[in-house]
């Protein structure tokens, strides 16, 4: 990546507290300050309450005057799987930031992290619910949940990683032999 260009960050997660979107926003705007970061989020926003949640993720972007830095396609109402397919060809890095919410609402590992395996990009997640069953330090970066500063060092620590591509072999490997 040349410090010029724009790295383009996707997620793809459903407006939901438990995929920590707020605190990866806020982690993006932060990276706005010494990169060019733009967000894509593939999410749903099937009802009301999640609806609130994507646009306060909005406002995060709003408020920091950094609206063109998130695309959210078709508004989070769904996308087509071949907008999703060029969606991630297009993406240079993949995170994941859920959390474990402690509502007894745990995910597994995500769709949206096996897609990502197998698209061959760098991934950062959290390792909450069942993702260290794939991941771990060996093929991709753990960031820590609920940490804005952590995405921020984790991303910076990646950019200048010279095994990055091999990382990502070794997930997409894995995910091809386990699932």
């Amino acid at each position: 990546f040349s410090k010029d260009s724009q790295i383009n960050v996707l997620t793809d997660a459903r407006f939901v507290e438990k995929k920590g979107l707020n605190i990866l926003a806020q982690a993006i705007v932060d990276l706005n300050q010494i990169l060019n970061v733009r967000l894509t989020i593939i999410g749903l926003a099937q009802n009301e309450e999640q609806e609130i949640y994507r646009d306060s993720i909005k406002g995060i972007f709003e408020n920091a005057k950094m609206k063109n830095k998130l695309v959210i396609p078709n508004n989070g109402k769904g996308v087509q799987i071949e907008e999703v397919i060029d969606i991630y060809h297009a993406a240079d890095v993949f995170i994941y930031a859920g959390i474990d919410a402690g509502k007894g609402d745990v995910d597994g590992v995500p769709n949206a992290l096996l897609q990502a395996a197998f698209s061959g990009i760098p991934v950062l997640t959290t390792l909450s619910g069942s993702i260290a069953d794939l991941y771990d330090e060996k093929n991709s970066y753990i960031i820590e949940q609920k940490d804005v500063h952590d995405i921020v060092i984790k991303f910076q620590e990646m950019l200048n990683d010279r095994s990055r591509k091999s990382k990502s072999e070794r997930l997409f490997d894995r995910a091809k032999s386990e699932f």
